[in-house]
């Protein structure tokens, strides 16, 4: 992100002031116009959150597909007026609008006029960028259940996530009232299609287990989703 910002102006002032200092005066200015910190353009000040208005401007792009250019003016007059959809990037489909008009929201704040007013990165951005990922990975994991599931948690006979694991003489793991319905009929392997050594299964409790935890975990991200 920085080199596509030209932002480092953080960095900058850590390098060359003592500890402490918070606030650095170029005589130059430096940069790309569109990205450039509307403060660092006028006084030639660096702060902390200089970095924070590249970062702002390069979100609405993301989200827009969009030049730099008026972006910010663009982007807050859709906000406001519930117009953001459209002038989301249209090269994507099924953008999740209400996440989308959080991040939207989010690049907007950073790209307050004054650093004050911008958020504070550890505390405010990385939190509010976290909460939106895991909305949408909620969100998509509600659509379609089987998307995250971890292949060796399906049972290659019925194709359903097993709940009572157990491990034939092939070596894989089976729904056990599947398998064993399956060795009634038949001595070979339902993955290899091999003659099996014998007809006995054992239970698998690890992966049991690895699958208890996981439906714990889907079932209390579905429920924070739903708040």
């Amino acid at each position: 992100m920085g080199k596509i910002g030209d932002a480092g102006f953080a960095k900058l002032i850590t390098d060359l002031v003592p500890d402490g200092q918070t606030e650095y005066k170029e005589t130059i200015i430096a940069g790309t116009l569109y990205y450039m910190d509307p403060e660092y353009q006028q006084t030639g000040t660096v702060r902390p959150k200089s970095d924070l208005f590249a970062l702002g401007v390069i979100i609405l792009q993301m989200l827009t597909g969009k030049r730099p250019n008026g972006l910010i003016l663009s982007t807050e007059s859709a906000v406001r007026d519930g117009m953001l959809a459209d002038i989301l990037d249209k090269s994507q489909t099924h953008w999740p609008v209400a996440e989308a008009e959080m991040l939207a929201k989010l690049g907007l704040s950073c790209t307050a006029l004054k650093c004050r007013d911008r958020p504070d990165l550890e505390s405010e951005i990385l939190p509010k960028l976290q909460e939106i990922l895991h909305s949408i990975t909620c969100a998509v994991s509600l659509k379609n259940p089987k998307s995250n599931v971890p292949s060796h948690f399906i049972c290659p006979i019925m194709q359903e996530i097993m709940s009572d694991p157990y491990v034939a003489s092939d070596g894989h793991t089976y729904e056990q009232q599947a398998i064993r319905a399956w060795l009634k009929k038949h001595k070979v392997s339902p993955v290899t299609r091999r003659v099996l050594p014998n007809s006995s299964i054992i239970p698998n409790h690890s992966l049991r287990a690895a699958i208890q935890q996981w439906k714990s975990q889907s079932a209390h991200a579905k429920a924070w989703n739903g708040r």
